[in-house]
């Protein structure tokens, strides 16, 4: 399994897509489950943002799952992302915090080699 921290400046875009495209080519033939967390600092939420949808596009064709689905921001936009490859994955809660403008995001991730042993 692999863990990723991504961390997107929000005015930075100029090849991040074709970036985390390369990037993502070669873990995905390396490992089979993946987690990919951070400020990616896509709109996901706004189905006019071209950038985001293009993002989320390039997710789906490299059949990775984005499961975060409430606001990470105090302006009201997911930024703040969990993908992943071959997780089972629930977001417990989204939660404001005093110390920044983005919201904490907590989860659960249950691994197949986890649910084979409690199947048991």
């Amino acid at each position: 399994m692999l863990t990723v921290i991504v961390y997107r400046p929000p005015k930075r875009d100029t090849n991040f897509l074709s970036e985390f495209s390369d990037f993502m080519s070669t873990v995905l033939t390396k490992y089979d489950k993946i987690i990919l967390l951070g400020d990616f600092n896509f709109h996901v939420n706004d189905y006019n943002n071209s950038r985001a949808m293009k993002f989320l596009n390039l997710l789906a064709c490299l059949n990775l799952v984005q499961h975060v689905q409430s606001a990470t921001h105090i302006h009201g936009n997911i930024l703040d992302l969990v993908i992943t490859k071959n997780i089972n994955v629930h977001i417990a809660s989204v939660a404001q915090v005093p110390v920044s403008d983005h919201f904490w995001v907590f989860f659960n991730a249950l691994f197949s080699a986890l649910m084979s042993v409690l199947k048991s």
